[in-house]
């Protein structure tokens, strides 16, 4: 259920041409309604020249 919801998010992130760099257990919010990210700070462009690290 969670994983579902984890995966549509990082989907809907990269459909925006965003990539969370730090993305961890430690950056992801679990509630009853859903999920939620956090620490986007460290987010990279799809654009970034070496994004394919991230």
């Amino acid at each position: 259920m969670f994983l579902d919801e984890i995966i549509s998010q990082i989907g809907m992130a990269y459909s925006f041409g965003v990539i969370h760099a730090d993305l961890s257990e430690y950056n992801i919010f679990v509630y009853d309604c859903g999920v939620q990210f956090i620490d986007w700070l460290q987010h990279v462009n799809l654009d970034f020249q070496k994004e394919i690290w991230y």
